[in-house]
């Protein structure tokens, strides 16, 4: 498992139920230790039957965050993305010190008619969830990925020097 800053280490609960039931946990994050928990218990407490393997389009994802998944089952793999989502995110959160206050834009590309079009939107952040998803002020619910923007405004950061601390519930509320 990668050294993570951001996606939640396992618990020593999950730690306990995994050697209760002959899994080492240690190296996973919670994410990945409740899918692996979920693997071996699932269908005996009643869950659907276990994906053995990740999909085609799990694999490919995973390759592009830079992690393997191809030996994992459905459930440890997408845990396993969704903590690398988690970390790139977060990182450019801090890499950018996008705070509430400032601005940033997103500039996609469409086709209009056979011809493609360019469209710029500036949005103020308004807040960040714990996930890092960006939530924007006076857009009704108009969120957004950080790897999806760039900032264009500065605000004083200077006072950031450790990890983003969000302002909305938890991961695994």
């Amino acid at each position: 498992m990668p050294d993570y800053m951001y996606a939640a280490p396992v618990t020593a609960k999950q730690l306990e139920v995994g050697e209760l039931l002959g899994l080492d946990l240690s190296q996973d994050t919670w994410a990945v230790a409740r899918a692996r928990i979920l693997d071996l218990v699932g269908t005996a407490i009643n869950r659907e039957e276990p994906y053995d393997q990740p999909t085609a389009k799990q694999i490919a994802w995973a390759r592009s965050l830079g992690i393997d998944v191809t030996e994992q089952s459905y459930r440890v793999a997408y845990a396993m993305i969704q903590d690398a989502l988690w970390e790139r995110e977060n990182q450019l959160i801090r890499q950018m010190k996008l705070r509430p206050g400032d601005t940033v834009a997103r500039e996609r590309e469409y086709d209009h008619e056979g011809e493609i079009q360019k469209r710029r939107e500036e949005f103020v952040v308004s807040s960040i969830s714990e996930n890092g998803r960006l939530y924007f002020k006076g857009t009704g619910s108009k969120s957004g990925w950080p790897s999806q923007f760039t900032k264009i405004d500065t605000q004083d950061t200077s006072l950031d020097q450790g990890p983003v601390h969000h302002n909305t519930e938890s991961q695994h509320s």
